[in-house]
């Protein structure tokens, strides 16, 4: 399929993306997610070099595969970053690298897993699963 244009349509929540494909097909953001997503603000830990501090940055919509952070700090695209979390209700502390994908106008980044444990993912796969589940009871 060839992108032929790009609509942002506002909602009080955030926008949706719809992409316009040949044959006049489109598909949100949501819909085209490799991995479904789950809001939550919860503190970070970020790290660079092995060091880690407590950031008031906090991460937002998580997925399996990766995860959107708040933060005025600024990181390249491409850039190794160290990240540990807490998912609420849990006092287990998840730690994995990331990478920076991409950047949102100084509101923060997205980030993707890179080497969190199959048991991370597990317990970040089964939280997504419970939320968006909690949504449509």
């Amino acid at each position: 399929m060839t992108l032929q244009s790009r609509t942002e349509v506002g909602r009080s929540a955030g926008y949706v993306i719809r992409r316009r494909f040949e044959g006049g097909e489109t598909m949100s953001m949501e819909e085209r997610r490799k991995y479904p997503r789950a809001s939550l603000q919860t503190e970070i830990w970020i790290g660079q070099d092995g060091i880690f501090t407590r950031s008031p940055e906090t991460l937002r919509d998580l997925s399996e595969g990766g995860a959107f952070i708040e933060t005025s700090q600024r990181f390249p695209v491409g850039s190794i970053l160290n990240l540990r979390l807490k998912l609420p209700g849990s006092s287990y502390l998840i730690s994995c690298s990331v990478c920076v994908r991409n950047l949102r106008g100084g509101r923060g980044l997205g980030v993707e897993f890179l080497d969190i444990s199959s048991e991370d993912r597990q317990r970040v796969r089964l939280f997504v699963v419970e939320e968006r589940h909690s949504l449509l009871a």
